[in-house]
Parts: C-alpha cells; structure tokens; sequence
C-alpha cells in the first residue's frame, strides 16, 4: 500500500473573520485532522498555510467554513492555491502580517456572553469582574487601534496577562483561547468612582453607589465600550427634563435600556423578529410600539414608539441587579451637536 501523498496550500478567507475567534477554530480543525501549518490574521482577512493528505485538506476546508464556525463570522470569499512543499511542526497561530492595501473587516462590539456571565458569579478571579469577556463576546471595534487584530494593536496592549489569563490564553479547550482582550481582576482595567472628593475601585461599592444615584433621582455618566452614557431613570420625569437641560435636547427621544425581554413587554409590544434583533450580540436600540401612558412623556415627547435595547457590558447587568427602577435612559456623553464624550478628563470638566 502506498503512503498517501501530502500537498500543500494556502487558504485565503476574507469577510468578517478577525476579532471572532475564527483563528482558534482554524486551529482546532487543524489540530483534529492532523494538518500541519499556521494561520495568522492578515490586513485583509485571515490566511492559512497548511500541509495534509488531499483527503485531510479536503474535509479541512470544507470544515472552516461550514463546521463549528463563530456564530459572529462573516465568511465573504475563500481562496485556495497550491504551495512549494514545505513542512511545519504541527499547526500554530502565529504573529499577523501586513501583505496588502486592502482592510479587513473589523469585528463589531457583542454583547457579553452566557457563560462568561456565569463565570462572573463563581471564577474567583472574575467575581463581578465589569470586563470580562472571552472568544464569543466583548469589546472589538472600540479598543481597535490598528489591524490586524492582536492585542498589541488595542486598548489592551499596556495590560499584561497574569499567569491565569496566560494559561487560559494558550489553552486550546478554552473559551478565552487567543481572546485578544482576556482580563480578569489580576491583571486587566477597573472601573472607578469619581465624585467630588471620592475616588473609589471597589466595583460592589461602585454598583451599590451608582444604583442609589440613580433610585434617587440624579444623573451619572457612565463610561461604556465607546465612550461615555448619560444615564439616569426612565420612571422619574423630572430628572429626565433635567438631563434634557443639561444635553440641550428639547425634543429628540432617548434611548432606553432595560433588563430582559419580559420588562419590555410590559412597555412595547413586540414581534418575534424585534425579540431577536433586541437578543441578538450587536444589542442594537430597537425601535418599538409603546404601550400607552406607560412611560413619561418626556422620554420621547408624546411619540407612539420607543427605543430600547438589552444590557450589553458586564456592568450593566451588575447594575440592574442593585437597581430599583427596570428602567433606565441612555443617552450618549454628549451636548447636543457635539461628539461623545471618550476621555475622563473631558467627562470631568463637561459634566
């Protein structure tokens, strides 16, 4: 019997393919089949070069794009050619080149995952950890400073892993494998309170604090994955005429958050289809029917329809947990006309 002959290629994936985890699923897939080669993020989508059995090549292919695929990727155009024989030790992810004029898309920002909520409630380095986040989850587009994606080209660079993040960082069975932005207490950014004279990090103290600013009645510009939010009570008119004040915003509705989808149905009614868009990882605002008179006509002037949106960050889902009120206005850090707010400096002096 003769040995089966190896060949050699180079696959070419373009689409919405970095920032997903798709590099860890190339990997698994590799790992499975016993193909060797790399694979690495490059300006314009994601290359492979891998070395099989025509048969373990075949099934490869066909495999990273239909089998197991991030549920956030976008595979647009996949290409295939032929390579000079050359032999690898095993299958790595290797460090991303720029090979092109081209740009890549960039993966938007999704909404925290199931599990890593879970692991919110028992990973002792993540207890209510306001940025956790893993393959399948967390910030993207916001922390982007240049492409391709590594963590070195974001926010996350000055942060370095602790042992913990690194083992989870290199392991292959795990959710946060080559998770660009992984963090946990140890190691990763913290949110603080500053309020006059107090300057506090402790996030149980920070979400039991911010919660009674807003069940009393008062504003707080909460810093989200892009820049700053205004927010404050959706069921106190009077603080909602008060942040129409402070933003110059006479008339145009505002954004509101609440917890879960059995809360909004008690103020909009809703499709099915608006159900899944409001679920959906991208968590965009949805505009809604209202039911009537049941929220204070200076959220959206005496319109009939009413802008909502699910809890994306970590925090959001800290907060509703402290929170009398279910539901909240979300208006972005700014004056009326002028950018949102990104920097705490600027947040500080403007509101």
């Amino acid at each position: 019997m003769q040995n089966a002959e190896y060949i050699n290629i180079r696959i070419h994936i373009e689409g919405l393919v970095q920032g997903i985890g798709f590099r860890p699923h190339v990997y698994r897939n590799a790992v499975s089949k016993g193909i060797s080669g790399t694979v690495e993020n490059s300006d314009n989508g994601v290359d492979i070069h891998a070395r099989g059995t025509e048969i373990k090549i075949k099934n490869f292919i066909h495999d990273v794009q239909y089998t197991g695929v991030p549920p956030a990727a976008i595979i647009q155009s996949v290409s295939v050619t032929s390579e000079a024989k050359c032999l690898y030790t095993g299958f790595k992810i290797v460090k991303s080149s720029l090979q092109s004029n081209s740009i890549t898309r960039i993966s938007p920002d999704m909404a925290v995952c199931d599990d890593c909520l879970e692991d919110m409630k028992k990973q002792p380095e993540r207890l209510n950890y306001p940025f956790i986040n893993c393959t399948n989850c967390g910030p993207r587009f916001s922390i982007i400073r240049d492409i391709p994606y590594d963590r070195e080209k974001t926010t996350m660079a000055e942060f370095t892993m602790c042992n913990t993040c690194r083992s989870e960082f290199i392991n292959i069975n795990d959710r946060r494998f080559h998770a660009q932005p992984i963090a946990c207490t140890r190691c990763g950014p913290a949110y603080f309170i500053n309020n006059m004279s107090i300057k506090n990090t402790d996030i149980d103290n920070i979400i039991r604090y911010s919660a009674g600013l807003i069940d009393s009645g008062r504003i707080i510009a909460l810093m989200g994955m892009g820049g700053y939010h205004l927010v404050c009570s959706g069921m106190d008119p009077d603080v909602i005429e008060t942040l129409r004040r402070r933003k110059r915003r006479e008339s145009k509705p505002f954004a509101l958050m609440m917890p879960d989808i059995d809360t909004i149905q008690r103020f909009a009614i809703l499709s099915e289809t608006e159900k899944k868009l409001l679920s959906s990882v991208q968590r965009p605002v949805v505009l809604l029917k209202q039911i009537p008179d049941s929220l204070p006509e200076q959220i959206n002037s005496g319109l009939d329809t009413i802008g909502v949106m699910l809890p994306y960050m970590p925090f959001h889902y800290l907060l509703f947990k402290e929170l009398q009120t279910e539901v909240l206005v979300m208006s972005s850090g700014n004056r009326s006309s002028e950018p949102i707010v990104i920097s705490h400096e600027k947040a500080v002096s403007q509101f």
